[in-house]
């Protein structure tokens, strides 16, 4: 999700050292961004988990499991 676009985990290589500390600091910067402009308190964790559920119901990733 972190790259805006989906890629399957077949074709994901191993999240390193560099680039989880990139993808960290990148969700601390949106939350900062988001947080001014809408006067809020969220943490990068709340944006991380926001994205991740966004993105599984417009790509229905719990049909079969739920319904939604």
């Amino acid at each position: 999700m972190w790259l805006g676009s989906r890629v399957p985990t077949t074709k994901t290589p191993p999240i390193g050292k560099k680039l989880r500390k990139q993808i960290k600091q990148d969700y601390r910067d949106a939350t900062s961004f988001i947080n001014e402009e809408l006067d809020e308190t969220f943490m990068a964790a709340d944006i991380q988990a926001i994205t991740w559920v966004t993105h599984k119901r417009i790509h229905n990733v719990l049909r079969g499991y739920y319904n939604v």
